[in-house]
């Protein structure tokens, strides 16, 4: 069995799903591939402020890469609508940095708070720190997994669907699995 590496670049990132888009890579059942990912807002660099300049992944299409930053598709040789895809999610490894956004506060009548918190990340401590000290326990799971619905058209990724998506399933951690029905 084979392991692929799939890095962030124009050819391999899209921010929708589409049974139309062309597989960057084709492996067989059994296969690794390991994906080097941007976080959901496809930066660069860590951003400081929700609405502050920071540097983003260009050129984008803004037909096709709105949405969370994804990397793929895959094919998979003889995989077949109806049949069910296993993902075994062997480890997970975040980058140096990472952010956490709320919003509402106005609708609570709380007034002004700080929306938009920026964290400094270990991966062997498996730790994140922010500005005002506080540092806490790394638990990550992955947010969007999935595969086109088999609609024509080009789909956000927001939604959870039969066949994935935004998922923000916390159990998908290193170690877990999951199925789902091939669409397309």
């Amino acid at each position: 069995m084979a392991t692929y590496t799939i890095e962030p670049e124009r050819r391999t990132l899209h921010g929708k799903f589409s049974r139309n888009f062309p597989p960057v890579l084709t492996i067989v059942s059994g296969d690794t591939v390991v994906y080097r990912t941007l976080d959901a807002g496809w930066n660069l660099e860590q951003p400081v402020t929700r609405l502050g300049t920071h540097k983003k992944f260009e050129p984008r299409d803004p037909a096709r890469d709105f949405g969370h930053a994804l990397c793929g598709p895959i094919a998979i040789q003889n995989a077949r609508s109806g049949m069910t895809l296993e993902i075994q999610i062997n480890e997970i490894r975040p980058g140096s940095w990472g952010w956490t956004f709320t919003d509402g506060w106005d609708r609570l009548n709380v007034g002004e708070m700080d929306d938009h918190m920026a964290w400094t990340l270990d991966a062997e401590s498996m730790t994140g720190s922010n500005k005002y000290g506080l540092t806490l326990a790394l638990h990550p799971f992955m947010g969007v997994m999935g595969m086109p619905p088999n609609e024509a058209g080009i789909h956000d990724t927001g939604p959870p669907r039969f066949c994935g998506g935004n998922l923000d399933c916390k159990e998908l951690v290193a170690g877990s699995t999951l199925y789902l029905p091939i669409a397309v």
